[in-house]
């Protein structure tokens, strides 16, 4: 038997034969399929059960004649008025195999449920004899097996060359990747020092990236000194030497196949995201502690349709706000809370580095920031005090500029948000030096702080003598 959800497509021609094929192939099984082939658990597939990440999708096919399967559908049979009726049916066998054959016991996996009977979190009886017995029957002919005629992505999105040449597919979100010439995107990176942005731009080539520039600002003071200690090396440094202190004034790296623009800051290095020179319709921003993952061909876009007019446009993860993830953090708090101040109905989060940004409306958000914060934030800074936390946003984010399209109600018309909770994501970027980031970060975020310290306790001495 097959069992196949209304969210199961057939790629290719004769699925169900060569369904068969691995039916035959497989023999003898009790059930044959696919475990989770999405992204949702990537950063936290440490802390998942065993038997989750084990566990056959309930799409697959059956054999209804093994006794393995007549046992495990009998014992689903005598739990279905119990507690333990709570759990998908097909993550309940892969429960009940794990326990008998790795002695692992089974987990209620909804831990805010209460037990009616004791007011407690729920604990599930022990049936690990019983698991047992049927792992020393049936465990030498692997009777659970994993088959790929069918590929389970769940409610995770994907893109076409993730399945290609698999017959069935058991997911939602199929989008397609970024066409460059659709949209051209340009890479921002912020940098710091200047060899941290070398780390990133040396490994770009051997990167499958949609980017057709980058755009480094930079801090002129950090490059410079760095630059005049390698003035001797060739290549990439004499290049980038020449432009600082040579004839070459054109602010370009050719040593690359991407064109890189190196442009001097004139604003603090929060404010990098309005004040990037974009000329491309698209953008995105990192910083120099990271790198471009090694393969970002995942960057989705939705197919549109240009007979109806409806334009492909980038596909954004999010995280709900009133996700306990985002609770209990407080730096998630303050990025809705500014948000907010923008569009009292925002219910989304969204990562800066997360973000596909829409140069023309940057552009406007950027004017409509600065109008209500200051040129550089003053007066958001202002309004936290001198005990200015690292957890509160420094400057504009893409949280900020999401609730600003929404306020507009342009917001889904330029993008596919999706929600990462439940469709997953992967990461664009990859950190590479994140303890020099943090490190880097509580340094700057302590000058500042000591900073306004002392022109408060200066505001404060003028006073007393009358001075203000």
């Amino acid at each position: 038997m097959i069992m196949m959800e209304s969210d199961v497509q057939p790629q290719v021609d004769g699925w169900l034969d060569l369904a068969l094929s691995e039916v035959k192939r497989n023999q003898p099984f009790a059930v044959l399929g696919s475990k989770y082939s999405g992204n949702s658990w990537d950063n936290f597939r440490e802390e998942i059960p065993t038997a989750l990440l084990d566990h056959i999708n309930g799409n697959a096919i059956y054999n209804t004649t093994h006794p393995l399967l007549e046992k495990m559908v009998n014992e689903l049979e005598k739990e279905k008025n119990t507690i333990f009726n709570a759990i998908p049916f097909d993550y309940r066998m892969s429960q009940m195999w794990t326990e008998g054959s790795k002695g692992i016991p089974s987990d209620f996996p909804f831990k805010s449920m209460i037990d009616p009977a004791t007011g407690n979190p729920v604990v599930l009886d022990p049936k690990m004899n019983t698991f047992r017995q049927w792992y020393e029957e049936y465990g030498n002919e692997q009777p659970i097996k994993q088959a790929h005629f069918i590929e389970n992505f769940g409610a995770t999105n994907f893109l076409p060359q993730q399945v290609e040449g698999v017959p069935l597919v058991h997911g939602k979100g199929l989008y397609i990747p970024n066409d460059p010439n659709l949209h051209k995107i340009t890479l921002v990176i912020t940098d710091w020092q200047m060899d941290r942005a070398n780390q990133l731009l040396e490994v770009l080539d051997n990167n499958d990236h949609p980017f057709t520039e980058v755009v480094v600002m930079r801090t002129w003071k950090g490059w410079a000194e760095l630059i005049k200690q390698n003035s001797e090396n060739t290549g990439y440094m004499s290049k980038i030497y020449s432009i600082l202190f040579g004839d070459d004034n054109s602010g370009e790296l050719h040593g690359l196949s991407t064109k890189v623009r190196i442009v001097d800051r004139v604003a603090p290095e929060y404010m990098d995201l309005c004040e990037a020179p974009v000329e491309t319709e698209y953008f995105m921003i990192t910083n120099s502690y990271h790198r471009v993952a090694p393969d970002i061909s995942h960057l989705m876009f939705t197919s549109g349709d240009v007979s109806s007019g409806i334009p492909s446009k980038p596909v954004i993860p999010y995280t709900p706000s009133e996700m306990d993830l985002c609770q209990e953090h407080v730096g998630c708090l303050e990025t809705v809370k500014l948000g907010r101040e923008i569009y009292p109905n925002l219910d989304k989060v969204v990562l800066d580095f997360e973000m596909v940004f829409e140069t023309s409306t940057r552009n406007e958000f950027c004017k409509y920031w600065k109008g209500l914060y200051g040129q550089n934030g003053a007066k958001l800074h202002k309004s936290y005090g001198v005990v200015y936390s690292p957890e509160v946003p420094h400057g504009p984010s893409a949280t900020s500029y999401t609730a600003y399209l929404y306020s507009l109600g342009i917001a889904e018309s330029l993008f596919e948000f999706s929600d990462k909770s439940r469709q997953g994501s992967r990461d664009i970027f990859v950190k590479v030096l994140e303890d020099e980031e943090q490190s880097n970060f509580l340094l700057n975020w302590g000058d500042a702080s000591t900073v306004n310290l002392r022109h408060k306790t200066k505001r404060i001495q003028r006073k007393s003598k009358g001075e203000e």
